[in-house]
């Protein structure tokens, strides 16, 4: 059960602080993104995403998460 917490944390964290770096214009109705925060939503869901998968093999192999 921890780990389907820890890994919720993980994918929500990352958009959370990944939304502080963009600004919406309500006159022209842009929303502007730092490149680097999609980079670090990008990175973000990766490293949970390898988390999860490693985590999963390591249990099938007979280890402990």
């Amino acid at each position: 059960m921890f780990l389907a917490v820890r890994m919720m944390i993980y994918v929500l964290a990352v958009p959370a602080a990944a939304m502080l770096g963009g600004s919406f214009d309500p006159e022209t109705g842009n929303l502007c993104l730092n490149v680097d925060t999609a980079m670090s939503l990008i990175g973000g869901g990766a490293v949970a995403a390898t988390t999860f998968a490693s985590s999963r093999w390591a249990k099938q192999r007979g280890g402990a998460t």
